[in-house]
């Protein structure tokens, strides 16, 4: 047997199929535009992995306190935008409060003395 090839030239998977010009041209403004996006996507993951991106959270203090009796065990806000709020309290009371008004509106004991409201629904 005379000299044998390389594998490298004899492998068929290293073979490159030149495109004609004007789509060479378009391939390589294609592979630039996703490199460069595929940068900016490494970049976001970066930032967003950072501790930075987890603590720089504004603080808001609230606007106004409404007393209620014993420690809220429970909320829930409607979705639909309504602005009020119902709260359960460990002393069994429901209430529901007008985050407009800012007060209590409504208020009712529900349960017996020393049962805790769980859960709650508008």
């Amino acid at each position: 047997c005379g000299m044998a090839a390389p594998w490298a030239t004899l492998n068929p998977d290293n073979r490159v199929d030149q495109l004609p010009q004007p789509f060479r041209t378009i391939n390589k403004i294609l592979e630039d535009v996703l490199q460069a996006v595929g940068e900016q996507i490494g970049e976001i993951d970066r930032r967003r992995k950072s501790a930075e991106y987890e603590h720089g959270l504004l603080q808001a203090s609230p606007s106004k306190v409404v007393a209620v009796a014993g420690s809220v065990t429970c909320s829930h806000a409607e979705a639909r935008g309504m602005p009020r709020i119902a709260i359960g309290t460990s002393h069994g009371e429901v209430c529901i409060v007008d985050t407009t008004k800012q007060e209590v509106i409504a208020q009712k004991h529900a349960l017996g003395d020393g049962e805790a409201v769980h859960c709650i629904a508008l």
